[in-house]
């Protein structure tokens, strides 16, 4: 898998965390049973994919930027991602703390999960040897 690969199918896991997390938990319905699943499933996926490219993609492309693509800038960075969700649900009200120890913490899993598969991507060998042919 290259590295693009890898990213594109790290945005679209990252964005599974929430959406499963809420329709689990929280269905729309307020009964747990399939159909109530699925729709709540489906509708969070959507919110959720647009908070991973609002909110992610950026922290991601600054952080690849400075060379910090690690485990623990996931994580901070993921949080740092639920930390603004977190205040973008209540606007225009103040934030809610009781939104931040809840969505920190998903956002913080997600980035995680994002980094695992990110990971897994290999630069093609030509990109390699087209970028040390350059430098000479």
């Amino acid at each position: 898998m290259t590295k693009s690969e890898a990213t594109q199918a790290g945005l679209l896991a990252a964005s599974l965390i929430p959406a499963l997390l809420f329709a689990v938990f929280t269905p729309l319905s307020g009964t747990l049973d399939i159909k109530s699943f699925l729709g709540t499933f489906l509708i969070a996926y959507l919110f959720s994919a647009i908070a991973t490219a609002v909110f992610g993609v950026p922290i991601f492309l600054l952080f690849r930027r400075f060379g910090i693509i690690t485990w623990w800038s996931a994580l901070a960075g993921g949080f740092l991602a639920g930390a603004l969700v977190s205040i973008v649900i209540r606007l225009p009200g103040p934030p809610n703390v009781r939104d931040l120890v809840i969505d920190g913490p998903i956002a913080a899993a997600s980035a995680l999960v994002f980094w695992l598969i990110w990971r897994q991507g290999q630069e093609p060998p030509s990109t390699k040897n087209d970028a040390a042919h350059e430098r000479n």
